[in-house]
């Protein structure tokens, strides 16, 4: 009988693919545009800012303000709907871009074999707060950003 665990999402895209290695060696890095310098995020082949085709992974600054915080109760996904609530927040880095980061509590990261401190992230992260992004891999072996209180 095949094991009936449920798994998160694991598709990406071409590019959205490339953050894998920096998720296995524990490093945050983005793209960043070699002419105007800016960090690049969502994955992409142009620079947004300057349409320039020349960009870099680069290590990236994990500070960043959350923006929103969103509590999902309902999920169409099966690994989400079964650890409902999940919390999401969008985080704007000090360094540019905006991603949407889960927070590290979940038992989806927790049980991935990672070293991942569990948080209370669901009771303290709201809008205006301040946390670091570290970039990991979920149960899937997908890339996924991962929100920290900022100690």
């Amino acid at each position: 009988m095949a094991d009936s665990k449920q798994m998160p999402p694991a598709k990406r895209t071409n590019l959205g693919a490339q953050l894998k290695p920096f998720a296995e060696q524990g490093e945050l890095r983005l793209q960043q545009c070699l002419s105007c310098q800016q960090f690049v995020y969502p994955p992409r082949e142009v620079c947004g800012h300057c349409l320039s085709g020349e960009l870099s992974w680069e290590a990236c600054p994990a500070e960043g303000q959350v923006l929103a915080r969103v509590d999902l109760h309902n999920s169409f996904e099966p690994f989400y709907a079964e650890q409902l609530p999940w919390v999401l927040l969008s985080v704007k880095l000090d360094a540019g871009p905006v991603v949407y980061a889960h927070s590290s509590s979940h038992a989806g990261l927790e049980d991935s074999g990672l070293e991942v401190e569990a948080l209370e992230i669901e009771s303290k992260a709201n809008s205006g707060d301040r946390v670091t992004l570290s970039l990991q891999l979920d149960e899937a072996e997908a890339p996924v950003f991962v929100a920290q209180p900022l100690k």
